[in-house]
């Protein structure tokens, strides 16, 4: 510890603080930066500075500053500019080799609360370097933020017992092209008020508490501002200021520290990365926490661009899943100076090049280390957060990967795009944070591999969602209206194209996701790299009167004016199941809950097992649901084996409870886990990034089966969707009878925003002709009164002109597929035997309801049996009078409630 720091020393600093506490304070400045590394420390008792740094050069002395606005870590290219960190309060000059202290007597009559400041540094070439003075007490920060004529965010950040309050402002006036820089008042209200609006609806300005004057900068050139507050009323939950003859307000939120991590459980290794950042002012702590790493094969690993995609055939690790390392600031890894290993300062490395900041994985097993990034942000536009990490091999192959997801609650909302561009976009942000950041992710291509790649397209949210009569109108997308723009940003002025920009959002409509981030490209091959982005929005929101419930917009190509995609943007519901009656030999009364987090998962599985009498195994998901009046309901005849799609060979699987999950079958729950020998009653919770509940390769709607210890089986019970509170099942099915005989049962959960589950189809079909096999799809017109003339069925269901049999189309990417077209994604059909699919692209309700239409069996060209498709959930016939407007959005919010079901 340095001579200035041995002045303070730790019995008497803990007395000093009962009685006064500023006294015998030290605060220090951690530098990171431009490859200067080392230590400012600052103490108020003897009133110095001690310069400790290397890196800064060798002309013997440098200056160093003292300025109002702490940095943002990994927020900008230019960290350190006045713009980013406000202007200087103090200057003086230091030698960097030398450790002497620096007389500080004149700046401390001034200021003796460093908190929150920043220090930068200029070194001998006259690169500039920051970072954040502090003594590392602050308890609580909290955030407003102003939206209209002035924007931007204010900070109100407290010490422990809430002492030493600062009010850090970044504001700006929005939406004038000669504006310039000003002052403001800024007061506080501690009203109990619901909200800005009911605020000011009846304010008492008298009732108001000046907090200060702060700088209000402009677009293109910012100013941050700071008042070093004697107190502040933790009551305090407005924050206002007098603009001509009214006021404006911001609402006070408690901005929470993130925590989020990338759970590794694939391919042996087990662990995770955990991310923490309590503020954009604070550095990331970064946890490493692996096992069986397996010595020489892994080395490397990264923050990667994208999120890990579903459980899936092919590796999930690849390029045109999770794309490129997160790199915002586009360094170039090829250039020589680009530092190989650790050592240099984290500014130097892409953000994700996370080992050659730290540590190689090589030639370890085990690995338990604790980091910290002053260039890791999970705050702001380059947040890391639902992207992923990749462990690589030592030779550089992707080895492994997990996404970054928060530890707490997320809303999600999602728009899937069916016509001409296919797939998802999902917005995904902290429940009951309104000002938390919004992560978007696409995955968007033209579903017709003929059509041409395009580029720039426009593309933002729109006020309402699609409302045309019918989703088939060629005209649906101009009932969105125009762009969400809540604040009423004057798009007709000169100043919002040239303020409008990525690091200028509050300038832009909240809706313009194009200008605050990029256009987007749509090219043909439907799950490349090149049909994803990923960004994180600063100034929109999710809930309450937020993206859900409006609609996405894409414009033609090259920045063009007509719309040619649109979806509805809804919310994405948890998907939960839970095991029915039991069936069988065995007594045991159980329970098994699932529930899948969104929007990367994993499942969350909860096993309460009891009266178990030392007699069970293994447990596990099986193929399908118990047949209803089976009189050997838990047999393989009933209900097959284990739910295996992937074809894992169990050969392959390590002893239970000891492996990764990917190294079992997907409903391999004991061997994931453990057996349940010599166990009468199991309480456990397991998480499984491999057991989904949603996609082709869902567990709903199967069973699970408890064996006895020799392997039989003791005792089974079907896993039920839980129905959502807002939710309505919805049932079809299609009889055949003749020369082939069976059902096709279908069921859905219909929601009332126009949304649904995935459907799940049980086929139960057998042929007196010997055929085994068959092609089953969906025909536009249903089969005549006599169930068996197949000649007017009419072409193979179609709605969104897909290709068919499109080169695009998959069992994995089912939105380039013709709805009709089942086999074409779900493989044949069996005539010997049951079988259970789930398929994400058929509707049972609404304008493109599969409903009285018909299931039709080929045998390549030649059809051989067809059934109609018949509801089997109460329906009706409704005759609405023409009008000369039509909302259908309207009709679905308002008629779903009052007839208490779905109005779609």
């Amino acid at each position: 510890m340095h001579t200035s720091a041995n002045m303070c020393l730790l019995p008497a600093a803990l007395m000093f603080i009962l009685l006064d506490p500023i006294s015998c304070v030290q605060f220090l400045a951690p530098l990171n930066m431009g490859g200067v590394t080392g230590n400012v420390w600052f103490d108020s008792d003897s009133r110095t500075a001690t310069v400790n740094v290397s890196g800064a050069g060798s002309c013997g002395s440098v200056n160093v500053s003292l300025t109002k606005f702490p940095v943002m870590y990994g927020h900008f290219a230019e960290p350190c500019s006045e713009a980013n960190i406000g202007s200087s309060v103090f200057t003086f000059t230091a030698n960097p080799a030398s450790d002497a202290a620096i007389n500080m007597t004149f700046f401390f009559k001034q200021r003796s609360n460093l908190d929150d400041l920043s220090l930068s540094l200029q070194t001998c070439n006259g690169t500039k370097v920051c970072t954040v003075v502090s003594r590392g007490q602050t308890l609580l920060t909290y955030q407003a933020r102003f939206t209209e004529s002035i924007a931007g965010n204010v900070y109100i950040r407290l010490n422990n017992a809430h002492t030493n309050p600062r009010l850090l402002a970044d504001l700006m006036t929005i939406g004038q092209v000669n504006a310039s820089q000003t002052n403001i008042t800024l007061f506080g209200s501690t009203s109990t008020a619901a909200s800005c609006s009911v605020l000011l609806g009846s304010l008492d300005p008298s009732a108001l508490t000046e907090l200060g004057v702060v700088e209000v900068g402009i677009p293109l050139q910012p100013q941050k501002s700071r008042l070093d507050l004697p107190s502040f009323n933790n009551l305090t939950r407005f924050l206002l200021f007098r603009l001509e003859s009214s006021y404006k307000c911001a609402q006070i939120y408690n901005l929470a520290e993130k925590q989020v991590s990338a759970v590794i459980n694939m391919k042996g290794i087990k662990g995770y990365f955990s991310f923490r950042q309590a503020s954009p002012f604070d550095a990331t702590e970064l946890t490493v926490n692996l096992t069986n790493l397996q010595q020489s094969q892994v080395g490397p690993y990264h923050v990667h661009m994208f999120p890990v995609p579903p459980v899936s055939l092919s590796s999930q690790c690849t390029n045109d899943n999770v794309g490129g390392h997160w790199n915002p600031f586009a360094l170039q890894t090829s250039d020589p100076a680009y530092p190989k290993g650790p050592g240099s300062t984290h500014d130097k490395y892409e953000i994700g090049d996370l080992s050659a900041k730290h540590m190689s994985l090589a030639n370890k097993n085990v690995v338990d280390a604790v980091f910290t990034d002053f260039n890791l942000p999970l705050f702001g536009q380059n947040s890391i957060i639902g992207r992923s990490v990749v462990i690589h091999k030592t030779n550089g192959t992707r080895y492994v990967c997990g996404s970054i997801s928060y530890l707490g609650e997320v809303i999600v909302g999602r728009a899937i795009f069916q016509s001409p561009v296919v797939g998802e976009i999902w917005f995904t942000q902290l429940v009951n944070s309104p000002l938390s950041d919004v992560s978007i992710f696409m995955d968007l291509s033209y579903g017709n591999p003929t059509m041409t790649a395009t580029q720039n397209h426009n593309w933002h949210v729109h006020n309402f969602p699609i409302s045309s009569e019918r989703n088939d109108d060629e005209n649906r997308c101009s009932t969105t209206e125009g762009h969400w723009n809540p604040f009423n940003i004057s798009t007709g002025d000169s100043s919002y194209a040239l303020h409008c920009r990525p690091a200028g959002p509050f300038s832009c409509e909240v809706g313009d996701l194009s200008s605050k981030h990029s256009t987007i490209n749509l090219g043909t091959r439907v799950g490349g790299v090149e049909g994803k982005n990923f960004f994180t929005d600063v100034t929109s929101w999710v809930q309450g009167l937020g993206i859900i419930g409006r609609s996405v917009v894409i414009h033609q190509k090259d920045k063009g004016g007509p719309r040619v995609a649109c979806a509805n943007v809804t919310m994405v519901r948890v998907p939960k199941a839970r095991l029915g009656p039991w069936f069988g030999l065995g007594a045991s009364s159980s329970q098994v809950q699932f529930s899948q987090a969104v929007p990367q998962g994993p499942t969350t599985i909860s096993v309460s097992l009891s009266n178990l009498n030392s007699l069970a195994g293994g447990y596990h998901v099986h193929v399908l649901p118990v047949k209803p009046g089976s009189v050997d309901p838990c047999s393989n005849a009933n209900i097959q084996g284990h739910h295996n799609p992937l074809g894992w060979n169990v050969t392959n699987s390590p002893s239970p409870g000891t492996g990764t999950v990917d190294r079992y079958e997907i409903g391999d729950i004991s061997g994931k886990f453990g057996m349940l020998n010599n166990t009468n009653s199991l309480e456990a919770v397991y998480m499984d990034p491999a057991m989904p509940l949603t996609g082709p390769y869902s567990i709903v709607g199967r069973s699970v089966v408890i064996h006895y210890t020799n392997g039989s089986r003791m005792q089974c019970a079907n896993i039920l969707a839980d129905k959502n509170a807002d939710g309505q099942w919805t049932y079809a099915s299609a009889t055949f009878s003749g020369a082939v005989t069976g059902t096709v049962k279908m069921s859905q959960q219909m929601f009332p925003d126009g949304s649904s589950s995935d459907v799940t189809l049980e086929v139960d079909l057998h042929s007196s002709s010997g055929q085994t096999t068959a092609s089953l799809f969906i025909s536009t017109n249903r089969v005549g009164t006599s169930n068996s003339d197949c000649t007017k069925v009419g072409d193979t269901f179609n709605p969104f002109n897909m290709t068919s049999l499109s080169s695009n189309c998959s069992l994995e990417s089912p939105l380039s597929c013709v709805v009709g077209e089942v086999f074409a994604r779900q493989g044949p059909v069996s005539l010997t035997e049951r079988q259970l699919f789930t398929d994400s692209i058929i509707q049972l309700s609404g304008d493109n309801t599969v409903v009285h239409r018909s299931v039709v069996l080929k045998n390549g060209t030649n059809t051989i049996a067809c059934a109609s498709i018949l509801p089997g959930s109460p329906s009706a016939e409704q005759i609405f009078p023409r009008v000369s407007s039509f909302s259908r959005a309207v009709r679905k919010s308002t008629f779903s409630p009052v007839l208490q079901f779905l109005v779609l």
